[in-house]
């Protein structure tokens, strides 16, 4: 497989890339003004290349294009998350949500492979066009509601998302209100008719997008600090789009389109507006905030119109959306209706909940220092934009038919308008607002805290999964601790035994046999490697077992000289010198024999032999396996008929060592030398160092 340029431009790309420009504007603008200028440079940066990532995913054909345009997207989102990297918050806000997206990632990537696998195309319009079914599209499905649920924050892996809110502002608008998280929306649009009638698919999609937008929508009602409310809504309006879109009903679908640029638009004013009031005001705190729209009426009335839009308020771009959505669903998918209703009723409660804060009378008075004129203009024109396609609903309506249309063309038959007429939809919507206010009324004060006082947390698998590294680590630290020498090498070596050796068995018919002839020399040696390895394991004396050893080492050397391999015995006899006279060396200052707190320390003898007899079996059992197992290949045939000839040597392994191994040789001679320039500067005592640290000459 090969990553292709492919790119196609339809009506739902033009919509999507139209989103990147016209949100990416005034964030870029706001970054500006807002953020320090220590990550200014930094941040606008990382922000034009996730505009530039976001725009090939949403335009890319090719399915392993769109795969690396998917990743880009978290890693760049990672490095925002983490501006503030002297911040521990925001450190642990980044790798989770590069944890989260990554595992969607890869579930995307095996999604791709299932599909390229099962369809034989490797385009997105020949997959969707060749299509899939039976256990590959459970198996796709499964693997793409993963990765949608990852990007778009759904439960249960939606915990990421309040925590990205350690971003800056624009950076929260851009990419996890505006564009990121709309990937995850963007891919379940352009794979819905594909996977339409996988149960699987079908099923928890719902169960998923349906659990998201009510918990986020409660949570947001919760919320006591502003951008956090803005948060929390956000995964409950994703779980509302994804809910949607997801559809096969084809007027919902068009609503569904509707509602993505709805929430793009009003959701980034928003988060841009948290920021400007960050910036004006140094709080956050809803209580301290009340009565800010009657102090300064223009982000206050700029709050409200976005919140109204997320509420399904006429005559906004999200109501006229909302409606058609919910007429398809009730006409087409009923379930689906009713948990849109309950969810915007969650959303209208807390959209009324924020505009009571905001024009109540104020209790107390916060100072409102003054902000550039950059801050306030993006919000407001991005609010504009919400107001002027629901009161011009002939242009909304070609917006979202443009992006429908592309996803099923049995859309184009339905419209958004302004005015539905009396119909069940628009009761339903009424009655949601009207049930969102009480609910406002009625829980709207609840303290936001995480946990209360004597009950159990909510258990975070992602946190668990994060933590796992570490806790392992602490446990491998107490076990393998460095006054414990001899337990880390006995479990080394028993697990290395064990891997090799437990393969081999399984299949022992495989293995070559063994005949060792009836030459004494070479039962001699082998009696002579038997001997020196029981004394090595059983003599109490240290000095005693390196010999041993050694024995072992020069017996193998006497064997080899005796089939006829002087090479090997000479290589042999080198390293036993050099290992023997290295453990000398090491052991030159210790006691002869092991104190008896340390004997009572060490594993027992019999254990001890039964690591070294199953690590030798598996050394053993691995040597016969590859060494049956070999077969020259094609190369190595061609080296073989043209060693001699060519080579000039009078046999194939002194040509290969000459012409082949002797560059490898030059670089691990190179290797070996900055080891040894390393071990040497480690070595060298400080009163060598001249002041500024360097090698006095001497």
């Amino acid at each position: 497989m090969t990553i292709g340029l492919d790119l196609a431009v339809d009506g739902l790309a033009r919509v999507m890339l139209g989103l990147i420009v016209v949100v990416g504007i005034p964030v870029l603008a706001h970054t500006r003004a807002s953020v320090p200028a220590l990550h200014r440079r930094r941040v606008q940066g990382l922000l034009v290349v996730f505009a530039a990532a976001m725009a090939i995913l949403v335009t890319a054909d090719d399915l392993l294009l769109l795969y690396l345009a998917w990743e880009v997207t978290s890693v760049v989102s990672f490095l925002l998350i983490g501006t503030t990297h002297t911040a521990a918050y925001a450190r642990e806000a980044a790798r989770r949500a590069l944890f989260v997206t990554g595992a969607g990632g890869l579930a995307l990537l095996v999604a791709i492979l299932v599909l390229v696998q099962h369809t034989g195309e490797q385009t997105l319009s020949g997959v969707l066009a060749a299509g899939v079914a039976g256990t590959e599209a459970t198996v796709v499905g499964a693997l793409v509601l993963l990765a949608v649920a990852t990007k778009s924050a759904q439960w249960p892996l939606h915990r990421w998302l309040p925590g990205a809110m350690a971003a800056p502002a624009p950076v929260s608008a851009f990419l996890h209100s505006a564009t990121m998280v709309k990937a995850g929306v963007y891919l379940a649009l352009r794979m819905a008719p594909l996977l339409a009638g996988v149960a699987l698919w079908d099923t928890a999609i719902v169960v998923v997008s349906a659990a998201s937008l009510l918990l986020g929508g409660w949570r947001a009602l919760r919320a006591q600090d502003l951008k956090a409310l803005f948060a929390w809504s956000t995964i409950s309006q994703l779980g509302m789009l994804v809910l949607v879109v997801s559809a096969p009903v084809p007027k919902a679908l068009l609503g569904g389109t509707g509602l993505v640029v709805a929430h793009a638009l009003a959701k980034s004013a928003l988060f841009l507006s948290v920021g400007t009031i960050d910036a004006a005001t140094g709080t956050r705190r809803l209580d301290a905030l009340v009565g800010l729209g009657r102090r300064w009426p223009v982000v206050g009335v700029t709050v409200t119109v976005a919140v109204a839009s997320l509420a399904g308020m006429a005559p906004t771009y999200g109501f006229v959306a909302k409606e058609a959505a919910l007429a398809g669903l009730l006409s087409g998918d009923p379930v689906r209706a009713w948990v849109l209703v309950a969810g915007s009723a969650l959303s209208a409660a807390y959209a009324w909940r924020v505009a009571v804060m905001l024009w109540s009378r104020p209790t107390t008075t916060v100072a409102i220092d003054r902000v550039s004129t950059g801050m306030v203009a993006g919000p407001v024109a991005l609010v504009a934009l919400v107001a002027l396609l629901g009161t011009i609903w002939p242009l909304g309506d070609a917006v979202a038919n443009a992006a429908a249309v592309a996803v099923s063309s049995a859309a184009g038959d339905a419209h958004l308008v302004l005015w539905p007429g009396f119909v069940p939809a628009l009761g339903l919507s009424v009655a949601s607002l009207l049930a969102g206010v009480a609910l406002a009324t009625v829980v709207g004060r609840l303290d936001d805290r995480e946990v209360a006082p004597g009950t159990t947390p909510p258990v975070d698998v992602v946190g668990a999964l994060l933590e796992l590294p570490a806790r392992l680590g602490r446990g491998l630290e107490v076990v393998l601790r460095p006054t414990a020498s001899d337990r880390t090498v006995g479990i080394l070596l028993l697990a290395a035994g064990l891997a090799t050796l437990a393969p081999t068995l399984t299949d022992t018919a495989a293995l070559p046999g063994i005949e060792l002839g009836e030459d004494p020399a070479v039962w001699a040696a082998m009696l002579a490697v038997l001997a020196g390895a029981v004394v090595a394991v059983v003599t109490p004396q240290r000095f005693s077992a390196v010999l041993s050893v050694g024995v072992v080492g020069f017996a193998m050397v006497g064997w080899f000289v005796r089939i006829g391999a002087p090479d090997l015995a000479l290589t042999q006899a080198l390293v036993e010198t050099v290992v023997v006279l290295a453990f000398l060396l090491a052991l030159r200052r210790a006691p002869a024999t092991p104190s008896r707190r340390d004997r009572g320390r060490t594993v027992g003898l019999t254990l001890r032999g039964a690591v070294a007899v199953a690590s030798g079996l598996g050394a053993a059992a691995l040597s016969l396996a590859v060494s049956s197992g070999q077969r020259i290949s094609d190369v190595g045939q061609r080296v073989a008929d043209r060693a001699v000839p060519d080579g000039g040597g009078r046999n194939i392994v002194n040509v290969v060592l000459t012409d082949v191994r002797a560059l490898d040789t030059l670089g691990e001679i190179t290797v070996v030398g900055v080891a040894a320039l390393g071990v040497l500067r480690l070595l060298t005592p400080d009163r060598l160092l001249t002041p500024d640290r360097s090698l006095e000459v001497r």
